[in-house]
């Protein structure tokens, strides 16, 4: 996983002219999951949407949660789960891929954060999936 967020680290210095918030979070997500909070903290924190947005409300509320998590930090990652739920869903656009069932967004991963808190990075993170 190192290598892979490696990668991503090199592609934003080649490529510095294009978007790089998601690709921050990619990498910081994979140095966590390879155990290396304290390289991952900072590139998650660079991930913050900062359009005033219903979507930038819930990802920026995603990034506080696993932040948390990754300070074992449970009462703020509660805190953020509480802000995303509340969030409200974005007006429809044509096209759009987000459906009521599928908001607020990255839930399933928070509340699998949330109940696997003292397990890995890794491991909490695959708690989202169903029939964990």
């Amino acid at each position: 996983m190192t290598a892979a967020a490696d990668l991503l680290r090199d592609y934003r210095a080649v490529h510095p002219q294009e978007p790089a918030r998601i690709l921050y979070w990619h990498e910081g997500q994979l140095r966590a999951m390879a155990g290396d909070t304290a390289g991952a903290l900072p590139l998650l924190d660079q991930s913050r949407d900062m359009r005033d947005t219903s979507r930038a409300q819930a990802w920026n509320a995603y990034v506080d949660a696993t932040l948390a998590f990754l300070r074992r930090d449970l009462s703020t990652l509660l805190a953020a789960r509480d802000r995303l739920s509340h969030v409200p869903p974005p007006p429809p656009e044509s096209g759009a891929t987000m459906t009521p069932s599928s908001w607020p967004m990255n839930m399933s991963v928070v509340d699998g954060l949330a109940a696997c808190f003292a397990k890995p990075y890794a491991d909490a993170y695959a708690c989202s999936a169903p029939g964990r």
